[in-house]
């Protein structure tokens, strides 16, 4: 049961506005619900999360009060508009939306005007080369044996006060290679410079082979929680390996290609999942085993200042059911590889599934039930605002495997 503190309440131009007292949890009822949410993304100022609605191809913005925008028509200007992901990112002239669209075409927005292009480009070669539209790179990739024709997860690393061209995609993806007029399709872990698809580089580890298209770990990456995130010139990877581990990229920004695991990092197991023909058809069945897996297992990872977070999931039958989801704080840069800070309950949020927005002031967990089937309509009826200042306690306390507790 969710323990509330004390709230105040005013009204504002004939609606009702709820602060909550300082370090205080919320459970928000979202109006109207949105349909599919595949990414989220805060406002600078923290007032408002953009949640991309993929079944209606539309951007919406709610404020910390529930309340619905929808943006939409913001970005019509945009060639091609069908959103899988959205991220705000720093750069010279002020926070910007990074929008992925497809999961090839990347674009570059500013807050103050959805629709004014800022930069993009296309990681995949584009069926049309016919209308660029302003800002967008189209580059060729005639000789480059490599060619990345999907990326299903990235992070954006670089210096923040730097351009884009002087940042780095690094992203989980398909990718494909000339052999006898032909093509050889693989799994792998790209990094390439912002618009520069044609000098995408795979990167390696001594004990990492690139998985086959039906491997667990490529489906994993598919199925929308978060396993890749950078912190500040690196890039940290949750491998969803029989027994998931934390990989780390350093450098990542300077092009470095060298993955290292975080050796003696106790994940636990992965869920296992079940084995299909067509992943479309499968979706239902693939979310649901995450549901049901009675055992402990890591579901995402998140960063936010100097630490990682692993988000974990695991199936509760008594008394009341749903799923008890509890965030772990870690610190990668620990010279000991006492890498394990502390973990804490998500009290209250027990949905079936989660979309989890690290932001400097809240982090906000929009609850999500049931996938019944891939891009239909789920049931969205709530998100919990937990204090930044809550999370990062997770770590403020001894150095244990003991389980605390977010909005006790």
């Amino acid at each position: 049961m969710k323990h509330w503190v004390w709230i105040t309440v005013s009204v504002l131009w004939g609606g009702l506005w709820i602060s909550p007292a300082d370090g205080a949890c919320r459970s928000i009822k979202l109006t109207p619900e949105p349909y599919w949410v595949s990414s989220a993304a805060w406002t600078p100022d923290g007032a408002h999360l953009l949640l991309v609605d993929s079944l209606t191809s539309r951007v919406l913005s709610y404020d910390v009060n529930g309340r619905q925008q929808d943006l939409t028509d913001e970005y019509r200007g945009i060639d091609g508009f069908f959103p899988v992901s959205v991220e705000s990112i720093p750069t010279a002239a002020g926070p910007k939306q990074l929008l992925q669209l497809t999961h090839s075409r990347m674009r570059v927005v500013s807050f103050e005007s959805a629709s004014s292009l800022y930069a993009g480009f296309d990681v995949a070669p584009p069926e049309d080369e016919v209308g660029t539209g302003p800002g967008v790179l189209r580059l060729q990739n005639a000789q480059n044996p490599l060619a990345v024709e999907k990326v299903w997860q990235f992070a954006l690393v670089g210096d923040p006060t730097s351009s884009m061209t002087q940042r780095r995609l690094v992203g989980f993806a398909d990718v494909s290679r000339a052999a006898g007029g032909g093509k050889d399709w693989s799994f792998d872990l790209v990094t390439l410079p912002w618009g520069q698809r044609d000098r995408a580089v795979t990167v390696s580890a001594p004990t990492v082979s690139a998985p086959d298209f039906d491997d667990p770990v490529r489906t994993y990456f598919r199925l929308g929680y978060p396993l890749i995130a950078a912190l500040g010139q690196d890039v940290f990877v949750l491998r969803m390996e029989e027994y998931p581990k934390l990989y780390q990229l350093r450098g990542a920004a300077t092009g470095r290609t060298e993955l290292d695991a975080l050796a003696g990092l106790d994940l636990g197991q992965r869920t296992a999942l079940p084995s299909f023909d067509r992943f479309s058809e499968a979706y239902p069945q693939l979310m649901q085993a995450l549901v049901d897996n009675p055992d402990k297992a890591p579901a995402a990872l998140y960063a936010q200042g100097s630490l990682l977070y692993v988000l974990f999931r695991q199936r509760v039958d008594q008394p009341s059911g749903g799923t008890r989801w509890t965030l772990a704080a870690i610190d990668p840069y620990d010279e000991n590889g006492d890498y394990w800070r502390g973990e804490a309950e998500v009290v209250g949020v027990t949905s079936d599934h989660l979309t989890v927005v690290p932001g400097d002031k809240s982090w906000a967990f929009i609850e999500k039930g049931r996938a019944v089937e891939l891009f239909t309509e789920q049931d969205i009826p709530t998100m919990t605002l937990v204090p930044t200042e809550q999370v990062a306690g997770i770590a403020g306390g001894p150095r244990s495997n003991g389980l605390t507790r977010l909005c006790p």
